[in-house]
């Protein structure tokens, strides 16, 4: 869906914040932003990294990839990930089992 405001700017939906019963435009840095700061599960880590959501369960026991559980789901940090690939990490192997 598209709104459209009286300046002639069209706004996607998805780049709104709801604000009671209207929307208001967010500028696209800070959208941009919001995207990134946002959570990553097993399959959109798996999708950035190009590897199959196995290796990423794998990566989390045997190679202490960072990852944070909540409840019975992993949850990732793009940045935390970034890091730890660049230092080797996914090369590294641990010894013992997974952290939780």
């Amino acid at each position: 869906m598209v709104l459209e405001f009286e300046i002639g700017q069209r706004w996607p939906e998805a780049v709104m914040h709801s604000c009671g019963n209207y929307f208001v435009p967010v500028p696209k840095h800070e959208w941009r932003q919001m995207m990134e700061d946002r959570w990553l599960s097993v399959d959109d880590i798996a999708a950035y990294l190009g590897i199959k959501r196995d290796t990423v369960y794998r990566w989390i026991s045997q190679r202490n990839m960072p990852g944070h559980k909540i409840g019975r789901l992993w949850k990732f940090r793009k940045e935390e990930v970034d890091e730890w690939m660049q230092s080797g990490g996914d090369t590294e192997k641990r010894k013992g089992g997974a952290k939780e």
